[in-house]
C-alpha cells in the first residue's frame, strides 16, 4: 500500500499541494483536519466523506 501521510506536508507554504495514496478495501482514517481544502478522487472505489456540514459519497 502506498501511503503518503498528509501531515508531512503541512509545512509547504502552497496553496495547493497533490498527495498520491492507495488505499485497501474498507480502510477508514479516524476524523482529524487540515489546514487546507482537499479535493479526494477515487481512481477504483468508492471514497465516502463526513463532515460537520454532511456527508457524501463518490464512485
Amino acid at each position: 500500500m502506498l501511503w503518503n501521510d498528509p501531515a508531512d506536508i503541512e509545512h509547504i507554504a502552497r496553496p495547493i499541494v497533490a498527495v498520491g495514496n492507495e488505499y485497501p478495501p474498507a480502510f477508514e482514517l479516524d476524523w482529524h483536519m487540515h489546514r487546507r481544502g482537499q479535493l479526494l478522487y477515487a481512481a477504483r472505489g468508492v471514497i465516502v466523506v463526513s463532515t460537520p456540514a454532511g456527508m457524501g459519497r463518490t464512485a
